[in-house]
């Protein structure tokens, strides 16, 4: 997938268009929760500031009141002077601090119908009052003229009605109050439910943008592993290409000594091995030059040395004989290595048989990959020992380069049979598992 920036900023634009537009959402969301607050306040604060103090009022005022009748019947009633006078003094404080609350009442901000209903209370409470005092004066002027319980009930006739209209504008008041606190709980809720809404298009605005990032991150990453892919294929494809020229050169070499070759079997002998090394390294180019990637699967590998050799040997016989468990892929600096030293060890297997044959076992010992290279009729499982008692007299300085190429792969092990029986192994420690 190649990078496109025109989708990248179509879908930039889009995302910061959703994100800018659910952000205006809550905004105005939050704008009417925060208008719907204002109505709350003021229902607490007139519940709080006014119309409860008005409430305690006029149930202190009815109190003082009632008890102000009763200090006045038993004033009435008593025969002792001076708890009469008592009663009186009573009756007196008590009136006062109800004149009191009811002045302290009319000086809050009352609703209109409150205000007029308290008009009403003034004037029946003065009605009150005035027959408070004809019958105390009367009582103490004319005794005798009227009962106790007539005066009684001219008492009680005035505090009815005062109490009536006080009990109306109580009502009155607390039914304000009931109103206020019912809006109060209506308005709560329905800031309650904005402040969720708000909450809940919040929650799901990160989430998107949470998702978009995800989204873009996910591509971001996609288009750079294209890259990475991409260069890891032109990076194949040059070194299959270079691998592919060395071959060609490889093989042009290989032509000019066949032109040029000598006679003598000292002569003769080195430019075989020669040929065996140059013919060695064109099959591994020629390996990887056909694939992907640094390794080179070992099977195939020798499969191509093989070949090559009976190419340039045409009376050799070679066999091969690998094992399931060395079937495994070998970094392209070892494959160099083996694929040199396994030529030697064929080369020398052919120099040394009697009939110009050679077998090739490739397997696993304890773990350790191993390629073995043996006379046809070679000495079968002898003792394996130094690489010098089979090495030492092959052409080319053949045991200075095997041990030279072994280096840092593994180490190189031979044995010597009777006659020209030989067997050479190859055992790379360093791949094993």
């Amino acid at each position: 997938m190649a990078s496109d920036p025109l989708a990248t900023l179509r879908a930039g634009r889009a995302v910061f268009a959703a994100a800018a537009a659910g952000l205006l959402v809550i905004v105005a969301i939050l704008g009417i929760a925060w208008s719907a607050i204002d109505p709350i306040v003021d229902d607490i604060a007139g519940v709080g500031g006014r119309r409860l103090p008005a409430l305690e009022l006029i149930q202190s005022a009815r109190q003082q009141d009632l008890g102000a009748g009763v200090a006045l019947r038993n004033a009435l009633l008593v025969r002792s002077e001076k708890l009469s006078r008592e009663e009186t003094q009573r009756f007196r404080r008590l009136q006062a601090r109800a004149a009191s609350d009811l002045e302290r009442l009319a000086s809050l901000e009352l609703s209109p119908e409150a205000s007029q209903q308290l008009s009403q209370v003034m004037v029946a409470r003065l009605t009150m009052l005035q027959t408070r005092d004809e019958v105390s004066a009367f009582v103490y002027t004319e005794p005798a003229v009227m009962s106790f319980d007539t005066l009684s009930a001219r008492l009680q006739q005035g505090l009815d009605v005062y109490l009536q209209a006080l009990a109306q504008l109580e009502q009155l008041e607390g039914g304000q109050v009931s109103s206020s606190v019912s809006s109060s709980h209506a308005g709560t809720r329905q800031v309650s439910r904005l402040l969720l809404l708000a909450a809940g298009l919040s929650a799901a605005l990160l989430l998107y943008l949470a998702l978009a990032y995800r989204r873009a991150l996910t591509a971001a990453l996609a288009r750079k592993d294209d890259e990475i892919n991409q260069l890891a294929r032109q990076r194949d494809a040059i070194i299959r290409e270079v691998h592919h020229r060395i071959k060609n050169h490889l093989q042009g070499l290989l032509s000019l000594m066949d032109a040029q070759r000598v006679t003598g079997p000292e002569a003769g002998g080195r430019m075989d091995a020669l040929r065996g090394h140059v013919m060695a390294l064109m099959a591994l180019h020629g390996l990887q030059a056909g694939q992907a990637g640094e390794r080179v699967l070992l099977q195939q590998l020798l499969e191509q040395q093989v070949r090559l050799i009976q190419a340039g040997f045409p009376a050799a016989r070679v066999q091969l004989d690998v094992e399931a468990s060395s079937t495994f892929a070998i970094p392209g600096p070892h494959a160099v290595q083996v694929a040199l030293i396994v030529t030697e060890f064929i080369v020398n297997a052919i120099k040394h048989g009697s009939d110009a044959s050679a077998e090739v076992i490739a397997g696993k010992h304890d773990g350790v990959p191993f390629v073995e290279v043996r006379n046809a009729t070679g000495p079968g499982d002898a003792p394996l020992g130094d690489a010098a008692s089979v090495l030492r007299d092959s052409p080319g300085n053949g045991l200075s380069l095997v041990e030279a190429l072994a280096h840092g792969l593994g180490r190189v092990v031979t044995a010597r049979g009777p006659g020209r029986e030989v067997r050479m192994r190859l055992e790379m420690q360093t791949l094993a598992t």
